[in-house]
């Protein structure tokens, strides 16, 4: 009984304000606790103008990664307005390392991410590039809607760059299609990505008469070997089967 009256006296000293009050007290007095932390700060750090740009860059690193954890979690948030200052300090430090790692972590993916999507442009680039849909209207001879048509059929290889999409160079040759592009491309798995299907077609593999190419260097020949064609149609088959698992 008397740690809890304690526990009261001292969050009233602090300024906590008790949950049983109104709205307008609840702000009133959290806005007393705020003015007294930074009238508090500025005596403490007094003209030392070091500690007051550290104290006020964790203020505001407390605040972006703080702020909109506890706004997510109102159970955490009354747990922390009646805890002990010691109590309130120690979670605070855990949700810091925890909002930290995660921020890490976000950012090494978004790296990753970003990393690996200038990779696969520069491989597109030396592949011949990738076309917009006026280009290939053009390349081909048909009208946008066509290129749209053929792209929702699986028939051309199309990358969405933002709300547009770009057409690998690759999969055109003197004005059309590379050979047995639409019947490779009806063997990889409907819906798959844009960057799915370049990669089916970039990436090299063994060829069953002993050479490594890539399956549009194949299919870009004039005269493809009919046994490597049903090869790497059966590798993109093997290759739907591998992506529905």
């Amino acid at each position: 009984m008397l740690s809890t009256q304690t526990e009261k006296q001292k969050s009233k000293q602090r300024g906590v304000p008790d949950a049983a009050k109104t709205l307008d007290e609840v702000l009133h007095a959290s806005n007393n606790v705020l003015d007294n932390a930074f009238e508090n700060l500025g005596k403490r750090a007094g003209k030392n103008h070091v500690a007051q740009l550290i104290f006020s860059r964790i203020l505001n690193n407390m605040a972006e990664s703080l702020v909109p954890a506890l706004l997510e979690n109102s159970t955490k948030m009354q747990h922390l307005l009646g805890a002990s200052d010691a109590k309130l300090n120690e979670e605070v430090l855990l949700m810091l390392q925890m909002e930290s790692a995660r921020s890490e972590r976000e950012s090494e993916m978004i790296r990753k991410r970003a990393e690996a999507n200038k990779n696969f442009f520069n491989m597109l680039d030396k592949k011949g590039g990738a076309f917009k849909v006026k280009d290939v209207s053009d390349l081909l001879g048909i009208t946008r809607q066509t290129i749209a048509n053929q792209r929702e059929k699986n028939k051309l290889i199309a990358i969405r760059v933002g709300h547009d999409f770009r057409f690998p160079g690759f999969q055109f040759k003197e004005g059309k299609k590379i050979n047995h592009l639409e019947e490779v491309l009806s063997k990889l798995p409907h819906g798959i990505s844009g960057v799915a299907q370049t990669g089916f077609f970039l990436n090299e593999m063994e060829l069953p008469d002993g050479t490594v190419k890539a399956p549009a260097d194949v299919l870009r020949s004039d005269k493809p070997d009919n046994e490597v064609v049903g090869y790497i149609i059966n590798q993109a088959a093997l290759f739907g089967r591998h992506i529905a698992k």
